[in-house]
């Protein structure tokens, strides 16, 4: 057994490849690995520093250490989807093309019928996480792309030219155990984030407001009634006062 040495891995995967009949089939795999050219073209990333899995609905690509892992994920977010809008705009309906892509770094071991170690493992539960399809099917984008924690702890939050920090969101790929921590590209936040993109503790909502309870309508004090003379008129009766006008005092004598 030779020992694990560090490589870049990076995975396409075509999206409902299984339905397509065998000629769509084989296009959108010619094309699939046009898109890899352009990539790694861009990426300046010769082909001795490269090994290829075919995976028949997808790719998986190992790279040499001393791959710049910044050139690649902006060659990823820069070349990829453009290839992919201008393929689309002529293809037919059944030929389109969308893509889940991710990449990874860690020590694994190159024998003679592939790759073995855990990130090869993880570059594909990211992959093939729940969280990147939904994120595939909701955002109506023709590219999701992803990243592991390490590649993100190494390149992205360093903020490089053409890979913004924070247009990576983090993801859990909790499909198996144990879990394994990514970030997702996108300019905003996906529905499908973990706890930890909260910026802080969610603030408890403000109570309702408490109607104020109108005040009982209080009795009217007793109060002598004003002075008054002739006739009024109250209510729905009538109350005459007999007498004269006067001014002054005056004292009445009953009869």
């Amino acid at each position: 057994m030779a020992d694990p040495v560090h490589k870049t891995l990076l995975v396409f995967d075509i999206e409902k490849f299984g339905p397509r009949r065998h000629i769509e089939q084989a296009e959108a795999q010619r094309v699939m690995y046009g898109f890899l050219e352009q990539v790694l073209t861009e990426a300046e990333i010769e082909q001795t520093s490269t090994r290829l899995e075919d995976r028949g609905d997808g790719v998986f690509v190992v790279l040499d250490a001393e791959v710049s892992k910044a050139k690649l994920i902006r060659s990823v977010l820069t070349e990829l989807p453009t290839a992919l809008y201008d393929y689309n705009r002529l293809a037919s309906d059944t030929a389109k093309i969308r893509l889940r892509a991710a990449v990874h770094a860690g020590d694994v071991e190159i024998t003679s019928r592939g790759v073995v170690g855990t990130p090869a493992i993880e570059v594909f539960r990211l992959l093939n996480s729940k969280k990147l399809y939904a994120q595939l099917e909701e955002s109506g984008e023709l590219l999701v792309f992803a990243v592991s924690e390490a590649v993100h702890h190494d390149v992205i939050r360093h903020d490089f030219s053409g890979v913004r920090v924070d247009h990576f969101h983090p993801i859990d790929a909790d499909d198996k155990e144990p879990r394994v921590a990514g970030w997702v590209y996108a300019a905003t936040p996906p529905r499908h984030t973990t706890p930890a993109d909260q910026t802080g503790p969610t603030e408890p909502a403000a109570p309702a407001p408490q109607a104020t309870p109108a005040p009982k309508p209080q009795a009217p004090s007793a109060q002598l009634p004003a002075p008054m003379s002739g006739n009024f008129f109250n209510g729905s009766g009538n109350i005459t006062f007999h007498g004269d006008n006067i001014a002054g005092n005056k004292t009445v004598h009953d009869k």
